[in-house]
């Protein structure tokens, strides 16, 4: 599996890859700029290669549907979703000005008070994704930003 940059530069859609923001087990997820605009968004682009690449185009299609029908506070919203030119899925968010919970959790203990807000905010994202038949399968604190005033569960 090739889970190797791409240059910046690269044009996915009406997307320009900017830089990378991070990699996970079925895709990268690149910084990239809205075409003939000055917006930034998160570009997830699956693995080139993929072991089980048509179970997982399946399954990035069948996130793309869900996230496109869920909106809440607490989870980061699906923008767009298509094909790159090489037939492989994305999916587009808005790019969160924030840091991980991962991130957050390395300074040290955070206060109680803290903890029960950003705890009570992702249940109430997994919640509503429960409610309709969805589940998270890789909740943790990577997947899980701290932005100014609130969480949301990626």
């Amino acid at each position: 599996m090739d889970t190797g940059d791409l240059v910046p530069g690269t044009q996915i859609g009406r997307y320009q890859i900017v830089d990378t923001l991070g990699v996970g087990g079925s895709g990268t997820v690149y910084r990239a700029q809205v075409q003939n605009m000055r917006q930034m968004v998160a570009l997830k682009l699956m693995h080139e290669g993929h072991p089980e690449e048509n179970t997982e185009s399946q399954r990035f299609a069948r996130e793309a549907e869900v996230l496109r029908k869920l909106q809440h506070p607490h989870i980061v919203g699906l923008k767009d979703y298509g094909r790159a030119p090489d037939g492989r899925p994305y999916l587009v968010f808005a790019v969160l000005d924030g840091r991980s919970l991962k991130e957050r959790l390395e300074e040290g203990a955070m206060p109680l008070a803290e903890v029960g807000k950003f705890s009570i905010q992702v249940l109430r994202a997994l919640e509503k994704a429960h409610g309709m038949g969805s589940a998270h399968r890789d909740i943790k604190p990577d997947n899980v930003m701290l932005t100014d005033r609130e969480v949301k569960v990626l």
